[in-house]
């Protein structure tokens, strides 16, 4: 069998992560689509969260148990995108915004493992993993 050449192998080694990701946002956006409401413990909070950010300026912290980052996370996207009101886009744009992040994620799962290990392999074995993981969708 003739061995491949280097860069050839780092280009199929980018497609199959490339494909990994898409397919990884893909597989996630269509899980979140299917939901009437948004997956977790307290989405109207969250959202009601971003909200006073976006409307006062500030984050109320009666509830400090939840993490603020995501609550400013949320505010930066519905300030790019105007929203103030929650209405059926303020869902979709939600959806769409945690399906990237969780493709993200993969995408650092494969760097930390190129990294800490030394090989693109088992970067995208663990991107592979990551994205079929059903605690992960």
């Amino acid at each position: 069998m003739q061995n491949l050449s280097e860069p050839r192998q780092d280009r199929i080694r980018v497609l199959l992560l490339l494909m990994t990701l898409s397919g990884a946002f893909a597989l996630r956006l269509t899980v979140l689509v299917n939901y009437e409401t948004l997956p977790g413990w307290d989405p109207s909070t969250h959202i009601s969260k971003a909200l006073t950010v976006v409307s006062e300026g500030h984050l109320a912290t009666e509830l400090f148990w939840y993490p603020p980052g995501f609550h400013f996370l949320l505010a930066t996207l519905f300030l790019f995108a105007g929203l103030t009101t929650i209405t059926q886009a303020t869902f979709l744009l939600i959806k769409l915004f945690i399906a990237t992040i969780s493709a993200v994620q993969i995408l650092v799962v494969y760097l930390v493992g190129r990294r800490v290990y030394g090989s693109p392999t088992v970067g995208l074995i663990g991107a592979l993993l990551m994205t079929v993981s059903l605690r992960q969708i």
